[in-house]
């Protein structure tokens, strides 16, 4: 995809020496792990039996996850990265975004980090990577929770309703507008994405700060694999899986959110009425409480 091309060329740099610092520097517990297709920078707190894994959901990044760490890890090893592309993990030349290379980078994190098995927490962009891990890496994956994502066909096709006037699904052109203006498209996103506006703000006054210090969005790559690329071969989640949605997002109120099946036919199902795109950071005691059930469960 040359619109991809255009973002991991700008970006195989890396990160300046100031973005660096910075990133490292705003929580404890954050390191940058640097690997085949990208480097990696993730938070690990807590020290419980089970470890559970958070993608954070762009324009999120790990500092969104504060309160929901705070709560979850009295009782569980909490791991929460930066997904490729996005954040601080800033992508090399040869990662293209796809569901494929998600799945390589992020199980050569986990295989790596050694704290498995995992329960994988993963959300929206990043959800295909987590039924691709479970069933291409099933000894990492304990369990899946999946969170605010339907089917390929089904996210493809809300990939083109949030799609900004087309342009951020025009290679190229989407990939010029990201990179010019990020804080622009993700206080729009963030607005579409939240049920009000304070909720709203909130986000925005986090995801805006890191974008300032070097954060990469490279929404123009994401969007633009899921409505183009041929449909991963991805089969049912063998292990243990939790489907959440909220049902506040007004990005997915077309979204047929049943199709999720397709992906997690035994799942435990959990609809959070008041919560928008984001339910685990938004309600993260009810999240965290919803999870501690569903472990406790399975294991």
């Amino acid at each position: 995809m040359i619109g991809a091309r255009l973002d991991t060329f700008r970006l195989a740099k890396g990160l300046s020496d100031r973005s660096l610092a910075w990133s490292r520097s705003t929580r404890p517990g954050i390191e940058i792990m640097n690997l085949s297709l990208a480097d990696i920078r993730y938070r690990v707190a807590g020290n419980g039996p089970q470890t559970i894994v958070f993608m954070a959901d762009p324009p999120n990044v790990i500092e969104h996850y504060d309160r929901l760490i705070e709560v979850l890890a009295p009782t569980f090893r909490v791991v929460c990265l930066d997904m490729p592309g996005f954040g601080f993990s800033y992508p090399r030349m040869e990662y293209n975004y796809s569901v494929d290379d998600q799945v390589m980078i992020i199980s050569e994190f986990l295989g790596n980090l050694r704290l498995g098995p995992y329960h994988l927490a993963f959300s929206c962009g990043g959800a295909f990577a987590g039924v691709g891990i479970a069933q291409k890496f099933p000894d990492l994956v304990a369990g899946v929770i999946n969170i605010q994502a339907a089917s390929w066909e089904q996210q493809a096709q809300w990939a083109q309703r949030v799609d900004l006037m087309g342009l951020i699904g025009t290679p190229v052109l989407g990939q010029l507008l990201l990179a010019s203006a990020p804080k622009w498209v993700a206080r729009k996103w963030y607005d579409a994405a939240l049920p009000c506006h304070e909720a709203a703000a909130e986000f925005q006054a986090v995801g805006l700060e890191s974008i300032r210090h070097g954060a990469c969005f490279c929404l123009a790559s994401g969007l633009q694999q899921l409505r183009s690329s041929p449909r991963p071969s991805l089969k049912a989640v063998t292990q243990p899986s939790l489907v959440l949605w909220g049902n506040a997002d007004r990005t997915h109120r077309k979204t047929q959110k049943s199709s999720t099946r397709e992906h997690f036919p035994s799942a435990r199902w959990h609809e959070f009425e008041c919560a928008g795109h984001f339910p685990e950071l938004e309600l993260p005691e009810q999240f965290a409480a919803i999870c501690r059930d569903f472990i406790s469960s399975v294991r």
